[in-house]
């Protein structure tokens, strides 16, 4: 019983792993859009904690897939050319590379006229305001990372500017910001 088991779970992982990679291999070449603002680390790099610095990549902007593994992720801003490498830490973001790009590329552009006139401008500023509702925080801000907000339906969620500063988003009952701690 044990060794059908063990042959039955070997299985499923072997499935789990070919649609995952045939998943990846269908990003390759494939081109995208930003679906939150993405900020880049010296032009060559972006995190999976998405730091507050350097270069802003806006949402919507139209990437083109370099290559797309579980471990390894990069991408060409088509309109200046600019490369870019994921830099992702599993264990703290909760996703592999291929579920980054699921999360934060779509094939699709973000239709921004379901946020008010208020948050498309908080957006188009990459900022976080009172009276923000939670999607149009994460288009503005990108998701806050997981091991640190696990559930997005917190009335808290965590995020960092840089490696020692960080940003408290408070939300009321309605979703809407309340509070911003930094």
């Amino acid at each position: 019983m044990l060794r059908k088991l063990s042959l039955f779970a070997l299985l499923c992982a072997v499935f789990v792993a070919n649609v995952h990679t045939s998943h990846a291999a269908g990003l390759k070449g494939k081109t995208l859009y930003t679906q939150v603002n993405i900020y880049s680390l010296k032009g060559k790099s972006v995190t999976w904690v998405n730091y507050q610095v350097d270069s802003l990549i806006p949402v919507n902007t139209e990437v083109t897939v370099n290559y797309a593994r579980k471990s390894g992720l990069a991408f060409t801003i088509k309109k200046t050319g600019q490369k870019l490498e994921l830099n992702n830490k599993k264990r703290h973001s909760g996703l592999d590379d291929i579920a980054w790009a699921n999360k934060h590329l779509g094939e699709e552009m973000v239709d921004l006229s379901k946020f008010t006139d208020f948050e498309r401008d908080a957006i188009h500023a990459a900022q976080v305001k009172t009276g923000m509702s939670r999607d149009a925080v994460i288009v503005s801000r990108g998701y806050p990372p997981a091991h640190k907000t696990p559930d997005l339906n917190a009335s808290e969620w965590l995020y960092w500017h840089n490696r020692w500063n960080k940003m408290a988003v408070t939300f009321d009952a309605d979703g809407k910001v309340s509070g911003i701690r930094e």
